[in-house]
């Protein structure tokens, strides 16, 4: 790639080369090389006008100029006669080796032939002179080269090495291409953590130092290429081990993984502090060793390799303003109702696209914060929104703007043998109208005024169940006046009336023994059911001369505090999970759509009847709205590649696409 990130030279397991260049307006150009060989190695210059890349038959080096206004983006093939290579590691042969590289004016390039760090090799260094075709062979001394960049000038290379007899040492040093003289910039490097910048100004060395017996400290050098000048240090804390760098253009900054989705960028001038930023949590197969940090230094990018794919991710500063728990999103998702804090003593309107700006916020002065366990609930007009406090202190808000509209008390929580008191339980049972359960005692509250609406009931005395302690769970329920309630582990769904506290038996329903919570579906002959197991299940209860009976699952089982689901039309429900996100019909259960992501999401919140969908790394991190909106993905693809799929390129993606997806222009 080269140094600004528009001119991508990618190859494919099977030795298919492809140049991709993004124009000046956005759009992206691709065209693939028509070659009879298979190739790897894949070089382009820092200013994207060359590129260059090794055939795997005979391992000869060959390089193109790329036109990015012709018809054609590359130029024809020019072929390096002499100094084949014809040894590579497996780093190499799936890219992830830096073999072959240009100088700073793309008028050379250089190349070495390795058998691996078991076996230093001792085979000489090739620098071609791309003028002439001429072929440079440098000095037996400059041996042991595993990876290879070109420095500041054309003169001189950076070279991880790797040498020694008895015991193999490595380093990182500098080579005067024309003399051989070796100057060394870090020693006892590690495999991983070496990075160039594109002007090839600066090094990142990575030494993974011993601080016990039993414990290593992975500690990195910025290092000047010119005289070897230590320009700053980092480390990754202690117990860690080195990993890939990226380095921007200048070496100014580089960027190394901390933890899952958290990453620190750090500055490379002397007395300069490391800033956290929140980023993606990359899988084993996502590299971007060899990739520069594009962007700036308050939104840097990070450039990744996949399997099928190379990636620009926007890192975040991280301001330290966590989500402290759940949110809920706001009408088609654009925002956001979030507690922050360190101690969720805040409360905000945000925005999740664009400049994520904070719309409203306001400040809750609680002696206890609440739970980062305990959600907040948002009534169904999104006009009212309510928290908890001081374990049982409802708090209600007007939205957008969160002026306080009402405050009341609750009955107190349980408290376990531990001291640990339970989470209030609340919900809106109709626009204006909340209730809330605290362990058995339930109230029916006026959400506007803060005053109770019946009197207070405690659900021991309705004796549903025989149990000594058990769980109960509320919830809406279709009939007027009513509130559902399900004992953990007992088939019955029974309606309570709030006003007289009775229960009305003939609306009582039987389910699966190891029934939970229900929930009735927005056409109440259907529930969704939530077993013990945390298996997701939808039932017929209303079908004429009918018994209740299941319709469609069981899925799951549900990722703790990272699912979400949620109801769409008539009998439609929606359950976001693991890695998918499916939509089913209670009354057609042979009705399926499901998007299927490459790995399991964090997913917290949904709008825009599941279209909307707020999603965090599974080990925490960065929050993104996605939208499953077909006709989003179809625009930003017309813009981007301005054309159709091809042929190849739809056999990479599912079945079912449309005959034509971007119009002619």
């Amino acid at each position: 790639m080269s140094a600004d990130g528009a001119v991508t030279l990618a190859t494919t397991e099977g030795g298919r080369a492809t140049v991709f260049i993004r124009t000046a307006k956005g759009g992206v150009r691709q065209e693939q090389l028509a070659l009879a060989a298979n190739v790897l190695s894949p070089v382009v210059s820092q200013d994207g006008k060359r590129i260059a890349y090794l055939r795997e038959a005979d391992g000869v080096v060959v390089w193109h100029d790329v036109t990015p206004s012709g018809k054609q983006l590359l130029g024809p093939p020019h072929p390096l006669r002499g100094g084949e290579i014809t040894h590579f590691t497996f780093s190499a042969l799936e890219g992830s080796s830096k073999i072959m590289g240009f100088s700073p004016d793309a008028r050379r390039l250089v190349g070495v032939s390795s058998k691996g760090a078991g076996a230093p090799t001792q085979e000489a260094v090739r620098v071609w002179d791309l003028d002439t075709g001429g072929l440079r062979i440098l000095p037996q001394q400059v041996t042991g080269v595993q990876e290879v960049w070109f420095g500041p000038d054309g003169n001189t290379l950076v070279a991880a090495r790797i040498v020694g007899e008895a015991k193999l040492e490595s380093s990182v040093a500098s080579v005067d291409i024309r003399t051989g003289t070796l100057r060394e910039l870090a020693k006892g490097t590690a495999w991983s953590g070496t990075a160039v910048s594109g002007d090839g100004s600066v090094v990142i060395a990575c030494q993974d130092k011993l601080t016990n017996p039993e414990t290593k400290e992975a500690r990195y050098q910025a290092v000047r290429v010119a005289d070897g000048q230590v320009l700053s240090t980092f480390s990754r804390g202690a117990d860690s081990s080195c990993t890939d760098a990226t380095v921007d253009r200048a070496g100014e900054h580089f960027a190394v993984e901390a933890r899952g989705s958290d990453w620190t960028l750090v500055d490379t001038r002397q007395g300069a502090k490391a800033q956290p930023f929140l980023g993606p949590d990359l899988d084993y197969s996502a590299v971007i060793a060899g990739l520069p940090l594009l962007g700036t230094s308050s939104e840097p990018t990070l450039v990744t390799r996949g399997k099928n794919a190379v990636t620009g991710w926007g890192l975040a500063e991280d301001d330290g303003v966590a989500a402290y728990s759940p949110p809920a999103l706001l009408g088609d998702g654009s925002t956001m109702v979030v507690r922050m804090g360190e101690k969720g003593d805040t409360l905000r309107v945000v925005e999740t696209e664009g400049e994520e700006r904070v719309l409203a916020s306001v400040h809750n002065d609680a002696g206890t914060p609440p739970d980062a366990k305990q959600q907040i609930q948002v009534n169904k007009a999104q006009t009212l929104v309510a928290d908890v406090s001081d374990r049982n202190r409802i708090t209600v808000h007007e939205l957008p703007s969160l002026r306080r509209v009402a405050e009341f008390t609750t009955a107190q929580p349980p408290v376990d043998k531990n001291g640990k008191s339970a989470l209030l339980q609340f919900i809106f049972h109709d626009d204006d109208q909340l209730v809330t359960v605290s362990g058995t005692h339930v109230e029916h509250w006026d959400a506007r005024a803060g005053r109770r609406l019946s009197e207070p009931l405690d659900l021991r005395d309705l004796r549903l169940t025989t149990k000594d302690k058990p769980d109960y769970f509320v919830g809406r329920h279709p009939e007027p006046g009513y509130v559902s309630v399900t004992v953990g582990g007992e088939p019955e769904v029974h309606a309570i009336d709030l006003k007289t506290g009775k229960e009305n038996k003939g609306l009582r329903i039987r389910l699966g023994d190891d029934l939970n919570v229900a929930v009735f579906l927005t056409d109440p002959r259907y529930v969704a059911v939530m077993t013990k197991g945390g298996m997701v299940e939808l039932w017929s209860v209303r079908g004429p001369g009918q018994a209740p009976k299941r319709v469609a699952g069981p899925l799951g089982p549900l990722k703790e505090d990272r699912w979400a689901a949620g109801l769409t039309r008539g009998a439609g429900f929606f359950l976001a999970n693991k890695s998918s996100v499916r939509f089913l019909k209670a009354d057609d259960p042979g009705y399926r759509e499901t998007y299927e992501f490459a790995s399991d999401q964090g997913f917290l919140a949904t709008a825009n009847g599941g279209k909307a969908l707020l999603r965090a790394p599974v080990s925490g991190g960065r929050l993104s709205l996605l939208r499953l909106d077909p006709s989003l993905w179809k625009r930003h693809l017309c813009a981007v590649l301005g054309r159709d799929l091809t042929d190849d390129e739809r056999d990479g993606l599912p079945n079912g696409l449309p005959a034509e997806i971007c119009p002619p222009r």
